[in-house]
């Protein structure tokens, strides 16, 4: 997807700045459901390119970001993977993509693959803006 389609994110997450991209579908008018995407600890998130790609495509926004001490984000030690400060930083992510304009507050799901799907279903379960899954 060319860079025209995502734009460059940031937001804070408990002394951290986590940092991904936020990408439109086109060509659709209204607010649209949201997908909170991040990568498992063998990959990062610009590796997920090809899904968010294609669920923009489909008519979704879509929040990807690296984990607090992987890729473009923030925090020490590097790789470093802790699930409380994961699932902290979907929360985060959460807050920040609700707030932007354009995003249903109403339809927000979280995507989590590999060792971060366990993070997306606490995620799912705990916080009630979430209303969909894919772990």
């Amino acid at each position: 997807m060319s860079t025209e389609n995502y734009e460059k994110i940031e937001f804070d997450s408990e002394g951290a700045v986590l940092r991904g991209r936020l990408y439109r579908p086109s060509n659709v008018t209204g607010d649209v459901p949201v997908l909170i995407m991040a990568h498992g600890f063998s990959v990062l998130a610009a590796w997920l390119d090809d899904f968010a790609t294609d669920f923009a495509q489909a008519g979704f926004a879509v929040l990807l970001f690296d984990h607090r001490n992987f890729g473009e984000s923030e925090g020490t030690p590097r790789y470093g993977f802790d699930n409380l400060l994961q699932i902290r930083g979907y929360r985060d992510a959460i807050s920040f993509v609700a707030s932007q304009r354009g995003i249903d507050k109403q339809k927000i799901a979280v995507w989590g693959e590999s060792a971060t799907s366990l993070v997306a279903q606490f995620i799912s379960v705990f916080d009630d803006r979430v209303r969909a899954l894919i772990a």
